[in-house]
């Protein structure tokens, strides 16, 4: 009888890269002529975007935006009895990252998650500001390959040991740049907008849906910003808006049994102040630069061929290892996290609050994943003496996700962690309570590793002699066996000895005595 072997393109994934990209921020600003002189320099902040990632060859690219902001206090400008003014300073510095790779994939996935290590900011002149800091990209790259393995194999008496294995797979990563343009209006009761001093942007998906292969997503954008009135220098508000997004990705081959991870991630943001039909200013003029990404999961089944031997014929099996990766999970949570900082000076006012998360690490206990990082909390405010002062104060943090890990799998799991609302309260005269509002999203992933048959060799000059003086043989069998094992040493049919016992499953529950046919 001929031998027939079907085989199969199996997905195969590695983690082919999972490092730390550290981009240098060095920059020299001048203050535009507007901008009054500097007298000191209270906050500077880096944010960056990323607006690119792919990979080419053996290197992935990273292009991303350095938004680097700077507020500071000058003299005021009219008297000198004053109390100084408070402005700000913005730089967008781009920058392009390469890192190189193991191997070169012919399809890959790419996560990014970036942070600030640190900054220095100094004044070098009252109109010329040095900026010299690094921010860190943890880069993560799993390659998506293809690997011919059998699937199935008849004739000859072979003898095929198959795992069945449901998986949940990674499809495709998607991405899509947009821009939101939105004109926001300020409340009649509040005075014109002067100058704007600092704002904050993020931005978070509230639902998807897919469409003939497209993905619709909604979000929201939320904006905190920081002005003073056309009056009067120090007098200080904040205005907060959340404004509805949606965005319409391209993602072929995708249905609605597909499993996405959609999230929104911001590259960067603009305010400018606008006059109304009446000539004042009371309208923000809001430009956003948004990257949505999808991660696209289908369920699949594969057949792993994982052991094989011929009954009739000395037989070689070719061997290879294989990773795949199954998703577990896909996590959307909000983490709610408040803390108290205490002052060394009275709090007349909270001016504005924002929070930033740093040096994120995930760890597993009792089964969950748990997630510590560092959370900073900004403040400004004004004290009882009407001087404007800033202050920052970090802390540790930990959740855990309300998911269960499998037990003895390898896991990967690299969430985003999105401040989306920072809310300050006076409580004393020299504290203040902050809690922060953080959403939470990723996907958990594991890792299958298997031993899998890519080839079959059956020597046909090479018969098999087997034991023919008798139909049936009598086997005691521990608990726990293999059946597979069984019937492999005795070279018979794993079919036969099924059907002769009666059995469904490959392990005995208990000690009992088989029959074991002989071919």
């Amino acid at each position: 009888m001929e031998l027939n072997v079907n085989k199969q393109a199996l997905a195969t994934n590695d983690v082919i890269f999972d490092n730390i990209a550290e981009q240098s921020v060095e920059c020299d600003i001048m203050l535009p002529d507007y901008c009054p002189d500097i007298v000191k320099i209270i906050k500077c902040e880096v944010v960056c975007g990323i607006t690119d990632s792919q990979v080419m060859g053996d290197k992935v690219n990273i292009e991303g935006v350095a938004e680097i902001k700077i507020i500071y206090l000058a003299e005021p400008s009219s008297g000198s009895n004053e109390n100084m003014e408070i402005r700000n300073v913005e730089y967008k510095m781009p920058y392009i990252k390469n890192c190189d790779l193991k191997t070169q994939p012919e399809k890959s996935i790419v996560t990014i998650n970036t942070k600030t290590d640190y900054i220095n900011c100094r004044a070098i002149s009252k109109r010329r500001v040095e900026v010299r800091g690094a921010v860190s990209h943890k880069v993560q790259v799993i390659s998506c390959c293809k690997a011919d393995v059998v699937s199935d194999i008849q004739g000859m008496g072979i003898q095929l040991k198959k795992n069945i294995l449901d998986v949940t797979v990674c499809k495709e990563q998607v991405f899509s740049n947009f821009t939101v343009k939105e004109e926001l209006e300020i409340e009649g009761t509040k005075p014109q907008i002067g100058v704007i001093i600092f704002h904050k942007c993020c931005a978070m998906v509230t639902d998807y849906k897919v469409i003939s292969g497209k993905i619709v997503t909604k979000g929201e954008l939320y904006v905190k910003i920081l002005y003073c009135s056309g009056e009067n220098s120090n007098n200080l508000e904040c205005a907060e808006y959340t404004v509805p997004i949606s965005q319409i990705m391209d993602a072929p081959g995708t249905d609605d049994e597909c499993i996405c991870q959609v999230v929104y991630q911001m590259i960067s943001c603009d305010v400018q102040p606008k006059t109304d039909s009446s000539g004042e200013a009371r309208i923000f003029e809001l430009q956003a630069q948004i990257r949505a990404e999808a991660l696209v999961h289908k369920r699949e089944q594969m057949s792993l061929s994982t052991d094989c031997y011929c009954t009739n014929f000395e037989s070689e099996n070719t061997c290879k290892n294989v990773s795949m990766i199954t998703l577990c999970s896909t996590v959307k949570e909000m983490i709610s996290a408040k803390n108290t900082i205490n002052l060394d000076v009275t709090v007349q006012q909270v001016l504005m609050g924002w929070s930033e998360i740093e040096d994120l690490m995930v760890k597993y206990s009792e089964n969950k994943p748990e997630v510590t990082f560092r959370l900073t909390n900004n403040l400004l405010f004004v004290d009882n003496e009407f001087n404007i002062q800033f202050v920052s104060n970090t802390f540790e943090e930990t959740h855990t996700f309300d998911v269960v890990v499998p037990e003895n799998e390898h896991i990967i799991f690299v969430p985003k962690l999105i401040p989306i609302n920072t809310m300050c309260n006076i409580t004393g005269n020299q504290s203040v309570e902050v809690k922060t509002e953080i959403c939470a999203v990723g996907c958990m992933y594991t890792i299958i590793k298997r031993n899998v048959i890519s080839d079959v060799q059956v020597f046909e000059e090479k018969p098999k002699i087997n034991d023919k003086s008798c139909a049936l043989t009598i086997y005691y069998a521990d608990k726990n066996e293999s059946i597979w094992d069984i019937a492999k040493g005795y070279n018979t049919s794993i079919d036969a000895v099924f059907s002769e016992n009666g059995l469904e499953d490959d392990i005995l529950p208990e000690r009992r005595m088989l029959l074991i046919p002989m071919m």
